[in-house]
């Protein structure tokens, strides 16, 4: 036997076993699995390392705190039983039978106990936990990674402390035993944690954020602020670098903006600004004179960037900016580069204010220069000649004044426009109501308000306090236009919340609905309904909640989240060694499942894009899986295909989630298992701890390398062989968890349903040509875990996986049995597993708020130190009651739709901590 194809066979088995693969970089050297092109089994970014579960098969929910989970090594016997024998792995001699005897004689349950059998030691004073060995505290650190350094530890510090001593067999074999109790799970099998405050009007809390925005979000926010398409595609990583993921969902709640985004975004606002100066149509405002201008900008184009009104301060900048220019062009161009390089543009802020400010809270001060004028009058000042423009100039110190023919009503405006520089003043009935220095020749309007003067005969005067000419036009005076008020906030709501929790004011919460249902800035009008108190109003709330779900971007981003979620957004970057495999099929694969759950959320029934009896096509795909004449009538036109009574249909029998896990010349059911437990069911699989633990692995590499040369081994076999090895680490998670799950090899590495002879589903077998494997070996072969052998065993766990369960269930035959992709969609439809609702409110609530709901779904990444991300006691009884609010919406009619509008319609949406 050729030595490096035995290495590369045996490697080939431990990647499989690995982290997030490389993407296809052609050919697979040697082996089908020694270049895994994607996420395989678990990893930080493909199955996040989670700290509980939840077990349909006792009924009961579990929570617990977890770091890092390894993964169980044992074969466990039934629950009744401690151990069945040493579950270490093989060359480690430890008897775990055996060492649960001398655990009791030795006295080592003096100090520690494991009473309720939950793999947790804390029914004694010194508690500790087979699956985070490691850390003895006052006794240091030690080798937890396998058995071995375990027992080397308890000789070296425990033996003294035990009856009689414990010598070297002694301490392997109660190694072995302790080794035999992990389940995969950090900390003990507690109770469900229950809703904080359950009752119907309590105010829950989400948390307090402060977004960067996604690539996504910046090009569309972009796209809003301009007349014309933009020049290029600001979410591309030449524009602005890659985003950050979790959970492979484009995530910035925590994001900091590098010195290199930075200055992209920079380059990005210069760019934008010249394009929008020198195209017709790019603005959407009028820019004729300085003044109209300055307007403009603050009151349409950075009202509509910075997503609220802007404070005093910034209107000055703005004026000042567009005004003090050398030309308007360029006060234009500083004003639109300020705009997009500023950080009230580049995120979004969920910080709102507190309860106790809002409940105080003054309304909105409009922008003095927008205020409306009623019944106005016109006055001139007798003092000075006014030009054919009507402005009239008066010299240095200077004042001129009138008594206008006007009632004043304490409630008035007066509008002024002003041109040259010096210091510009205005008094009436003898009160200063301004002294401004003029720092640009520039004409332009200056509106006031007035409130002290009350009655007629108050005398209006204007005044040079500088040494420069000032020219001034003709005064309007008026009242304030009488408006509707806005809708003010109900403080009955908020005097029920925590005066130190936070609140998002009316233009964040318009802003935090927009990004979260279409991935994009508000609209204006959708601003202009935060300003009149709109989002406060139940029914007109839902009203624009509505249309922001189902326009155009909110049908974009609804998309968009399936082909996050299961994946197949990446196809178009997978190449096959199949030609028919053409960048058309990859790109309508990936529409397909884009397609499928916008029909579920838009149409309800959630539960039937996994039980696969429809789906979408165009004549591309339809041509490509041999459905010529359905679906749309060219490529690209998509419309529904009925497939019932087909083995094709929804999601897990799709093509996309087929070709995707797969590999060059072969599929990967590995790939395939672990994608669906994670993405289907939200199941997180435990690490593996150690991929060195077994001359076994390296003997069955042998064998199955040896069929493969013959070509007589299906890729199902292939990968048990070398994965499912009686005593390895590996075992621990292909016993049950991955390698049953082998039944959806049905379809091949493009995503087309394989061949079936006499009723089975066959393959030819893999074979190795030129020291690569490919299926040009037997013809025919049955692939035994799709006909027969397709089960998926503990299918009611939501979170960590515990192998040491998932193996019981596998000896009792407690699983559910399948043949096939589409037999396995229909039979957890109908099972009703947890994991099918669990899912989809974790990922929607990941997608429109930027962090689960669940500790037990942590990403390893927020579990990390004192992560911002991870979740306190506190929260998780806080989110438990948000979960409780959606599990409600989703099953009136399993609707997604339902299950996103109750998200941000929920208290815990607004209302931060």
């Amino acid at each position: 036997m050729n030595r490096l194809l035995t290495i590369g066979l045996i490697s080939a088995a431990l990647a499989a076993c690995g982290g997030e693969p490389e993407p296809d970089k052609g050919t697979d050297p040697v082996t089908p699995v020694s270049s895994v092109s994607e996420a395989t089994t678990p990893s930080s970014s493909s199955a996040p390392v989670v700290s509980s579960v939840s077990s349909a098969m006792s009924s009961v929910a579990v929570s617990s705190v977890a770091s890092s989970i390894p993964a169980s090594s044992s074969v466990p016997a039934p629950s009744s039983a401690p151990v069945a024998s040493s579950s270490a792995p093989s060359g480690f001699d430890g008897d775990a039978t055996n060492g649960l005897a001398l655990f009791s004689s030795k006295l080592c349950v003096g100090c520690h106990l494991d009473l309720d059998g939950d793999g947790f030691f804390s029914d004694k004073a010194n508690h500790f936990d087979p699956d985070s060995f490691g850390n003895a505290g006052a006794l240091g650190t030690y080798d937890a990674s396998t058995p071995s350094g375990v027992a080397t530890f308890i000789k070296g510090f425990m033996s003294a402390f035990a009856a009689g001593g414990c010598d070297e067999q002694c301490s392997k074999d109660i190694a072995a035993y302790l080794w035999s109790q992990k389940n995969g799970v950090v900390g003990p099998l507690g109770e469900a944690v229950s809703c904080a405050n359950p009752a119907a009007d309590a105010i829950h809390y989400g948390r307090r954020a402060l977004h960067v925005l996604t690539s996504y979000e910046y090009h569309n926010s972009l796209s809003k602020l301009f007349g014309e398409a933009l020049p290029a595609d600001y979410s591309s990583a030449s524009k602005v670098s890659v985003d950050t993921e979790l959970a492979r969902l484009p995530n910035h709640i925590s994001e900091n903006i590098s010195e290199t985004r930075l200055n992209g975004y920079y380059d990005n606002a210069v760019e934008l600004a010249d394009w929008a100066i020198a195209t017709p149509g790019a603005l959407a405002f009028d820019c004729s004179d300085a003044d109209s201008c300055a307007t403009n900008v603050i009151s349409e184009f950075a009202y509509e960037a910075y997503r609220r009104l802007l404070t005093p301060e910034e209107r000055t900048e703005f004026r000042d900016m567009i005004g003090g220019a050398a030309d308007l062009n360029t006060g234009l161009k500083w004003a639109i580069t300020t705009v997009l390089s500023s950080p009230h543009f580049l995120y979004r802020s969920e910080l709102g204010r507190t309860v106790a400010d809002a409940l105080v809270e003054k309304p909105i001060e409009p922008d003095p220069n927008q205020i409306a004028i009623a019944n106005p009058i016109f006055i001139e000042f007798g003092e000075v000649t006014y030009d054919a423009k009507g402005f009239g100039g008066f010299g240095a110190h200077k004042y001129v004044g009138t008594t206008p023919n006007y009632n004043w009503t304490g409630n008035d405006v007066v509008k002024v426009t002003v041109s040259g520089t010096g210091k510009f003043g205005l008094k009436v009935d003898n009160k200063i109501v301004t002294e401004m220095e003029l720092t640009s020749s520039a004409p332009k309007t200056l509106t006031f308000k007035v409130t002290h003067a009350m009655g007629s005969g108050k005398y209006v005067q204007a005044y040079n306090a500088s040494g420069n000419p000032i020219k001034v036009s003709k005064v309007t005076i008026g009242t304030v236009a009488v408006a509707e008020p806005p809708a003010q906030e109900d403080k009955t709501l908020l005097a029920k919340a925590d005066p130190d929790a936070y609140v998002l004011n009316s233009f964040e919460y318009a802003s935090a609905l927009s990004f979260a249902l279409t991935g994009s800035a508000p609209s204006r009008q959708l601003l202009d309904a935060a300003k009149a108190g709109e989002l406060f109003d139940a029914a007109k709330l839902d009203g624009h909640i509505d249309a922001l779900i189902d326009s155009d971007l909110g049908k974009a981003h609804i998309e968009r989240l399936a082909g996050k979620w299961f994946r197949t957004d990446k196809l178009p970057t997978r190449t096959r060694n199949v030609a028919e495999f053409t960048p058309e099929v990859r790109d309508s694969m990936m529409q397909e499942i884009r397609e499928i759950y916008k029909h579920v959320f838009y149409n309800g029934d959630f539960p039937s894009m996994y039980a696969g009896d429809f789906t979408y096509l165009d004549s591309t795909l339809a041509s490509f899986y041999g459905m010529a004449g359905q679906g749309g009538a060219s490529n690209g036109d998509f419309s529904w295909v009925d497939t019932s009574g087909e083995l094709r249909g929804g999601i897990i029998a799709s093509g996309g989630f087929m070709a995707y896990n797969a590999h060059m010349d072969y599929t990967s059911p590995i790939q395939r298992a672990a994608h669906f437990r994670q993405d289907v069911l939200c199941q997180a699989i435990p690490q593996p701890t150690n991929l060195e633990d077994s001359d076994e692995r390296d003997k069955a590499g042998l064998r199955a390398a040896e069929r493969a040369k013959a070509g007589t081994i299906t890729t199902a076999e292939y990968y048990d062989i070398q994965t499912n090895v009686e005593g390895s680490s590996c075992a621990g998670c292909h016993n049950a968890i991955l390698n049953p799950l082998f039944g959806l090899d049905d379809f091949d590495n493009v995503g087309r349903l394989r061949k079936r002879v006499n009723g089975d589903v066959v393959q030819d077998g893999l074979i190795i040509v030129n020291g690569v494997a490919v299926p040009k070996g037997e013809a025919d072969l049955a692939i035994d875990f799709v006909n027969k052998d397709g089960y998926l065993f503990s299918p009611k766990i939501v979170g960590t996986l515990s192998t040491k369960q998932a193996d019981i269930d596998k000896a009792a035959g407690e699983g559910l049995k399948f043949s096939g992709a589409k037999d396995l969609g229909q039979k957890i439809v109908a099972e009703d597993v947890p994991g099918i609702s669990a899912c989809l409110i974790e990922k929607t609530t990941r997608y429109a708020m930027g962090y689960t709901l669940r500790k037990d779904l942590l990403e390893d990444a927020e579990l990390k130190g004192a992560s911002y991300l991870n979740i306190t006691d506190a929260q998780e009884a806080e989110f438990v009651c948000v979960q409780d609010e959606l599990n409600a919406a989703y099953n009136v009619a399993k609707s997604p739709r339902d299950v996103l509008k109750a998200l941000v319609k929920s208290s815990a949406f607004r209302f931060r901590k």
